[in-house]
């Protein structure tokens, strides 16, 4: 089985949810975002890997003995949406896309972007650790 984790820039949420299914599960995981090329042309990092574009993710993760720095951002495209088994979207509810809900692969968690809460961020990324051991605990 194949878990794709979906958030607005694939640098955080999906980040920390693919690492860490990764980490407790015997299934598969990928992450993407829904506005990875925008963000990429207007932020103009020095790549897509995550050592140039994480200001949360990457050392919460690294406090937690996990290195995704070198992982790179991805954009949702319909093939990989065609190749998941199932989808996570960790984005408020309202901003989830029509093709993701009429994938019928969909599980939204409604967190908020640790962009706009950088204060909060540990603690979002914290909920995604509980609602991965969660989803492990239900598909192995």
């Amino acid at each position: 089985m194949l878990v794709m984790f979906v958030c607005q820039a694939n640098v955080g949420r999906s980040q920390v949810a693919e690492a860490y299914f990764e980490r407790l599960s015997q299934h598969e995981a990928c992450s993407s975002g829904l506005r990875v090329d925008e963000e990429m042309a207007r932020n103009k990092p020095a790549s897509a890997m995550m050592k140039d574009n994480s200001r949360h993710s990457l050392p919460y993760l690294l406090e937690r003995g996990i290195d995704i720095s070198e992982k790179e951002r991805t954009q949702i495209t319909p093939e990989l949406v065609a190749s998941a088994d199932r989808i996570v979207a960790i984005l408020p509810t309202e901003e989830v896309p029509a093709f993701l809900t009429e994938s019928g692969k969909l599980t939204v968690w409604d967190l908020p972007d640790p962009v706009d809460h950088p204060d909060a961020a540990w603690n979002i990324f914290d909920v995604i650790h509980e609602r991965v051991r969660e989803l492990v605990g239900e598909i192995g």
